[in-house]
């Protein structure tokens, strides 16, 4: 017997996925990958080792942190029955080469560090149009954004995420 396909959540990430890429493309983003990610972590496979040379330059992805049941919007309530309604936090990432110390070991200088703080901000901004004015625009119910976190991952990689909690 096939599994039912679930007609809610599907929907709603699967468009804040499609923002998400779309934005980043138009921002000059290049990724090896982004779409939905299942899972509680991320593995960051797309930014380390080669990214000046033969490397892709990152990924991006939107994944389902949690989801409860809600009588009031974007409180969590306790007394849910079959006719509760939903709500899910989501997280919105981006992850992209980082400045990495040369083969003597010196560290990135001034400019290099300087150049991977305006790729981050150019991608938070990518990030921030996708949830706010291409999911944003279309979606007929209440969400709230939360914070814009660096999420510290090294091995060549630097990574960001936006929480988006939305009423579904």
């Amino acid at each position: 017997m096939p599994v039912r396909e679930e007609t809610r959540v599907l929907p709603v990430i699967t468009r804040l996925a499609a923002c998400l890429c779309s934005e980043l493309e138009d921002a000059g983003f290049t990724m090896c990958f982004c779409g939905l990610m299942p899972g509680g972590d991320v593995p960051l496979d797309y930014c380390g080792g080669g990214c000046d040379t033969e490397g892709c330059g990152g990924q991006a992805w939107v994944r389902v942190v949690s989801i409860f049941p809600t009588t009031d919007f974007p409180s969590s309530t306790q007394l849910a029955t079959c006719a509760t309604n939903r709500g899910m936090t989501l997280e919105v990432g981006h992850a992209m080469c980082a400045p990495q110390p040369d083969d003597d070991g010196t560290p990135p200088d001034v400019a290099a560090q300087y150049a991977a703080t305006a790729l981050q901000m150019a991608s938070m901004d990518a990030m921030w149009r996708a949830i706010n004015c291409c999911f944003g625009v279309d979606y007929d119910k209440d969400y709230v954004l939360g914070e814009y976190n660096s999420i510290g991952v090294g091995g060549g990689c630097l990574a960001a995420v936006w929480r988006v909690t939305v009423e579904l």
